[in-house]
């Protein structure tokens, strides 16, 4: 509880709500559409060719996004993310995506930012949008949710002190992509594009190297102290770290299991991402995740060529969400370089990953302190 009372997000905001645009009035290079799949990690980024008339937004005030705008995802897989806008001049909120218009004279965006994506918050948008087929929240809703509210100068404080921290793991979390892009850049240099092949490998469809398997749907089975994690789109996008568990494998994994995505939202980072398990008994694959076996292949070298594979990729239209097809997927080809050239990759990778692991517990320790931080800063222990 914080020392300077609690209020209702409604009280002092709402949350504006998009527009459905129709596909066939696009067109470039005027005023661009923030669409669910723009917001991820706390940024919004856009696609700058999917555009609306510049007479719309003249026209729709409600409809417009500025720089420092506060966006959340209001539906689907990735509903309750919180993005701030700060990409172009402006911008067209579309459907399923909502702004959070604050008052200004009470509130700092930034400080608004902070608590909604505060583990607090998040649990409760969470909690109302379970349940449903389609997870979702209303504005009403986010408008019920209650926030601390300091004095504005203090908002202002708290969200300094936040913003050095979030600094702090955001370059963390940069290094670990570069060493990330040090490995695909690695791949590229010793194999060439799997697409146009420049090397010659040998190549073979993936149904002729690799045995496929679906995942089965785990939603009325969801158990928080079930013994095994289920493998969904969001713990694979997340690298393993948010999870739901279960006691009913009705789709065992196995070590050495390499796992994919098979659906997400248009633009989404997790389509055709994949994971690959680490060890027997721990895990159970969810429906629209697949499964990939194979003794042809050194598997880290595999793995490397599978994970958001542009073949995959290709099929999203950057509109409607992306559901690859068993067929597709089977019909994907792999290049095969010599199995000592894999295995001289796989050795690369594992001397990188060690690095990465040091890294990732670097980053682990920083957002602990920053979650230590936003609780100290929203209870009033720091000003």
């Amino acid at each position: 509880m914080s020392k300077w009372g609690m209020v209702r997000l409604g009280d002092v905001s709402n949350v504006q709500g998009g527009y459905a645009f129709k596909s066939d009035s696009f067109r470039q290079n005027e005023i661009p559409i923030v669409r669910i799949g723009d917001i991820h990690d706390d940024t919004v980024s856009i696609d700058n060719s999917v555009c609306y008339p510049l007479e719309f937004w003249e026209n729709n005030v409600q409809f417009r996004v500025l720089v420092g705008d506060i966006l959340i995802a209001m539906s689907g897989a990735t509903v309750g993310k919180i993005g701030l806008y700060g990409v172009n001049d402006k911008a067209l909120l579309n459907q399923r995506v909502g702004k959070i218009c604050i008052d200004n004279k009470r509130l700092f965006n930034k400080y608004v930012f902070a608590v909604l994506k505060s583990d607090v918050i998040k649990l409760q948008i969470q909690q109302l949008a379970a349940g449903c087929a389609q997870p979702n929240i209303s504005g009403k809703q986010l408008e019920n949710l209650l926030i601390p509210l300091p004095p504005l100068t203090i908002q202002q404080k708290i969200a300094n002190v936040l913003d050095k921290a979030s600094t702090l793991i955001e370059k963390r979390k940069a290094q670990i992509d570069k060493l990330d892009l040090l490995i695909k850049s690695q791949f590229m240099e010793m194999f060439g594009d799997p697409v146009t092949n420049p090397k010659g490998w040998n190549t073979s469809l993936l149904k002729d190297v690799c045995t496929f398997g679906n995942g089965k749907a785990h939603e009325q089975h969801i158990d928080e102290k079930g013994s095994y994690k289920l493998v969904t789109s969001k713990f694979i996008a997340s690298e393993g770290v948010l999870y739901r568990k279960t006691n009913c494998q009705l789709s065992p994994l196995y070590k050495d299991d390499i796992c994919m995505v098979m659906s997400d939202v248009p633009n989404g980072r997790a389509l055709a991402k994949c994971f690959m398990v680490d060890v027997d008994n721990m895990y159970s694959l969810n429906q629209r995740i697949c499964v990939f076996r194979t003794n042809s292949f050194n598997l880290v070298f595999l793995y490397s060529l599978l994970n958001r594979h542009p073949y995959f990729l290709s099929f999203n239209d950057g509109d409607s969400q992306t559901n690859l097809r068993k067929e597709e997927i089977l019909n994907c080809k792999l290049i095969i370089p010599p199995s000592t050239l894999q295995d001289e990759f796989a050795a690369f990778v594992e001397q990188v990953e060690e690095q990465k692991k040091l890294m990732q517990q670097s980053l682990e320790k920083l957002e602990l302190n920053y979650k230590s931080l936003m609780q100290k800063c929203f209870r009033g222990e720091m000003f």
